[in-house]
């Protein structure tokens, strides 16, 4: 697919997103310096911390995912196979699940037709995602978490 530049637009619409990002990483600084000063032990700052970098991560990736748009690519598009492939008449739920939580997003997908096999998917190509839910990341995490 394409390289697409993320409009201007775009940016504004995920600036709460990134207004949170910036509190919340200001609050994890804030939480350090109360640490050391109280005398927190390494264990409860380590998990205190992990706590709050996932919320931030979730947050990033989030934002990541509105930067998106809803994948239309127009009522139809005809594919390097010179198949047509037709969009669907609305955007479909998608779920995510990645290092930092879930996510939800919607993404118009393109098939053949009305009740046919979705073969296009704009968002999950544009983002190199898995078929599955987890992502690539998410998937090696765990198998890390299972390996010896």
């Amino acid at each position: 697919m394409e390289a697409v530049t993320v409009s201007m637009a775009k940016v504004s619409s995920v600036g709460k997103c990134f207004s949170e990002i910036r509190s919340m990483a200001d609050a994890l600084c804030g939480m350090i310096v109360d640490a050391a000063n109280s005398g927190q032990s390494l264990y409860d700052t380590e998990k205190a911390t992990w706590d709050r970098v996932l919320q931030i991560g979730k947050e990033a990736m989030n934002a990541l995912l509105q930067l998106q748009g809803n994948g239309d690519l127009g009522k139809s598009i005809v594919t390097d196979e010179e198949i047509t492939l037709k969009r669907s008449s609305s955007p479909h739920d998608c779920r995510l699940r990645t290092i930092f939580g879930e996510h939800r997003f919607r993404q118009y997908v393109y098939a053949r037709g009305t009740n046919r096999k979705i073969e296009l998917r704009p968002i999950d190509v544009r983002l190199s995602l898995s078929p599955r839910i987890c992502s690539y990341r998410s998937e090696e995490h765990t198998s890390e978490l299972q390996s010896p």
